[in-house]
């Protein structure tokens, strides 16, 4: 999910939720299907779209799914923009567990306090004029 869009769950909780909720409900709704729908169109739509899901969860492999759901931690805010509080460019790490972290350099735009839009830093950002320098440490 994070892979093919540019929007991340900035909440531990909710992601984990989401992502539990993908791989247990998945088949739980396709059983419910074929169960209770009557036949018909509902019954072949209510089927195939859960069997879709299941397809494209087998094929990303469920435990890549499962360790792919920590979030990135925000270790120091570099950059704020002067036209919008909501950009920031940031420094952020994800926690590996025993690999070691990942680490990045993204411009941040803060949709909602549970949502955000990762984007690639601008090129020389530091010479832009809309970007303050804040070198702010978070953790």
């Amino acid at each position: 999910m994070d892979w093919y869009t540019c929007v991340e769950i900035k909440s531990e909780s909710l992601k984990s939720f989401v992502y539990w909720g993908l791989l247990a409900g998945t088949p739980l709704i396709m059983v419910f299907n074929v169960i209770v729908l009557p036949k018909g169109f509902k019954k072949s739509f209510g089927i195939i779209i859960p069997t879709l899901v299941l397809l494209y969860i087998f094929l990303s492999n469920p435990l890549v799914i499962l360790f792919n759901k920590d979030n990135w931690k925000t270790q120091t805010i570099i950059y704020k923009s002067r036209t919008s509080h909501n950009k920031t460019i940031e420094y952020q790490m994800q926690d590996k567990g025993a690999l070691g972290y990942n680490r990045r350099t993204v411009q941040v735009n803060y949709i909602a306090p549970l949502l955000v839009v990762i984007h690639t830093p601008p090129q020389n950002y530091k010479n832009y004029p809309d970007w303050i320098k804040a070198d702010k440490d978070i953790n």
